[in-house]
């Protein structure tokens, strides 16, 4: 057979929508960044390739070292465990995500990463709508199906509109914060 005449598939399909949860999959079976960890993980040469290349992109951390020592949430994570996980991320899933936390006066306070396999873009009419869908296993590998009421739409990272949306939700108490959603497709 002539390579010319194999058509490849595309490594993610585009645009797939899935309408009865408002959000943009990834792939056909919303289910690409998992696919991308298990193909990784079934192979130990692939495992120790990714493990290096992650190394390499957080490298020694932050060089001014009260940053890279600075407690960011009540879980006491530090950045340098914060830019290992967004760095972890980033070279699985070509994106990393952070939940921002803010106080009643709209100062931020905590900084927490969020798996970014957990992170899908919402969209009503196939129009984004500024809000991240986050929910722990899209794919149900875990044997359930995904439950709409537990999925959590969260504002993406905007410090001007705090305020507002925090009195939009109810109170400081019942706002869930912003995230900070990275990717490199754009």
């Amino acid at each position: 057979m002539r390579v010319s005449a194999a058509k490849t598939a595309p490594r993610v399909e585009r645009d797939v929508w899935m309408n009865s949860k408002d959000i943009k999959a990834y792939g056909a079976g919303n289910d690409y960044p998992q696919k991308v960890l298990e193909i990784i993980n079934s192979s130990g040469t692939g495992s120790t390739c990714m493990d290096i290349y992650i190394k390499f992109v957080a490298g020694g951390g932050f060089t001014d070292l009260t940053l890279n020592d600075t407690v960011l949430n009540t879980r006491g994570e530090r950045s340098s465990t914060l830019l290992r996980k967004a760095a972890k991320d980033l070279k699985y899933y070509n994106g990393f995500a952070f939940l921002v936390k803010y106080d009643g006066l709209g100062i931020p306070i905590e900084y927490y990463n969020i798996p970014f396999e957990h992170c899908r873009i919402e969209q009503k009419d196939k129009k984004y709508t500024g809000r991240i869908a986050v929910y722990p296993d899209w794919t149900g590998q875990t044997g359930q199906r995904v439950n709409n009421d537990e999925i959590k739409y969260i504002n993406r990272y905007d410090p001007t509109k705090v305020i507002e949306q925090m009195a939009a939700a109810g109170g400081p108490e019942k706002y869930l914060g912003q995230v900070f959603y990275f990717t490199a497709d754009g």
